[in-house]
């Protein structure tokens, strides 16, 4: 009887069991990932089959069998990622190693191993974790002269912003944009053109928002900005540019007739240098002059253009496209005059200044014998 109880001692001693160390792994976004498994061993590996599957939808993230990896139905998003220990195969090692954790690479995963002691399963949940990160959801920024701009700026947060350091700076030359610690705003070394015109949004901090606020954009602030950030869970930074840009204004028209012709004026300002276009009335494209001016202190170009007609009836467009802000801007002008009564307007207006500068002078000369006069009679 004792004998007997010792060989079912034995049996349960030697069952198949396959475990793992830890129920749950928090995975490092990047980092790579060790799922432990063990099983009871067998030195003799030739029947040895390990699957790891993902226990939602099956699918396989690593095979081994007749002693060598089987990956043909391996899922994709695996590929190249997985390995196993296989020089620990033999003394009931069948972790798995998985190379730059992606957030996919959360779940239950399942350890499955059989060999000529038996068969067993165990299950596992790994969790994700972003490692420190600072990221600008937009690397390029359009900022419209006189308008607010917010450069987007997030990190991976922490409840606790007591350690939290928030500087924005720009790259080109290091100035200090704005800067954040001990759980206030620290503006001794801003740049003086950013003074009382930046702002973060202090209530988002703890959520992970580094995001800046500009007041009144100005030409100057067009450049490359460096977010740094820094808390209990590491330091990044992360680099965008802003571009300056102005709407051209409502142009301005002038319009200056002589004999021979007609010439249509428009002036206005903005900036970047836009495209103009003058077309016919039959959309063909006219001869025109434009001068472009340098930049004025608001850091606008003042533009203008001038088209000149010959015909009685004048049917033009002037067009004007500043393609950084998608702005088109379409004049048409349509005017009519009579070439006959412009003759006669001019012969009119020469007739009557001969007439003024006879008035003049017979004024002239009444004026001079009246003064003959007085001095004869004294």
């Amino acid at each position: 009887m004792l004998w007997l109880l010792l060989c079912v001692v034995d049996v349960l001693v030697a069952s198949f069991e396959v475990t793992v160390p830890n129920k749950h792994l928090l995975a490092i976004r990047d980092r790579p990932a060790v799922l432990g498994c063990e099983f009871t061993p067998d030195p003799d590996i030739s029947n040895l089959v390990v699957t790891w599957q993902r226990q939602e939808d099956a699918r396989v993230v690593h095979s081994f069998y007749y002693q060598q990896n089987q990956l043909d139905r391996q899922s994709p998003e695996y590929q190249t990622r997985t390995s196993l220990y296989v020089s620990e195969l033999h003394k009931g090692n069948a972790s798995l190693r998985i190379a730059a954790v992606r957030p996919k690479d959360a779940g239950l995963y399942m350890c499955i191993v059989s060999n000529t002691k038996g068969t067993g399963r165990a299950l596992m949940e790994v969790s994700y974790e972003a490692s420190f990160e600072v990221t600008v959801p937009n690397k390029h920024l359009l900022a419209i002269r006189d308008r607010p701009a917010v450069l987007g700026c997030e990190f991976t947060p922490d409840p606790d912003i007591s350690n939290l350091v928030v500087t924005w700076q720009r790259q080109e030359d290091a100035r200090v944009v704005h800067s954040f610690y001990y759980q206030q705003d620290q503006l001794d070394r801003q740049s003086p053109e950013y003074h009382t015109r930046t702002s973060l949004y202090v209530s988002e901090l703890h959520k992970g928002n580094a995001s800046i606020r500009i007041a009144a954009v100005r030409p100057k602030d067009a450049g490359w900005y460096l977010c740094i950030v820094s808390n209990t869970k590491g330091t990044g930074r992360a680099l965008m540019q802003v571009t300056y840009g102005a709407p051209y204004s409502e142009p301005r028209i002038s319009i200056h007739v002589n004999s021979s012709a007609l010439k249509v004026q428009f002036e206005t300002e903005g900036f970047p240098k836009p495209e103009v276009i003058w077309l016919g009335e039959h959309d063909q494209n006219l001869n025109y002059h434009l001068e472009i001016h340098g930049q004025t202190e608001d850091g606008l170009y003042f533009i203008k253009s001038i088209c000149e007609a010959q015909k009685p009836v004048i049917n033009i467009t002037f067009t004007l496209k500043n393609h950084l802000l998608n702005q088109n801007l379409q004049r048409p002008v349509v005017l009519s005059y009579d070439e006959d009564t412009t003759d006669h307007m001019i012969i009119v207006l020469a007739v009557l200044s001969v007439v003024c500068i006879l008035l003049v002078i017979g004024i002239i000369w009444l004026a001079v014998q009246k003064q003959n006069k007085q001095r004869s009679s004294l």
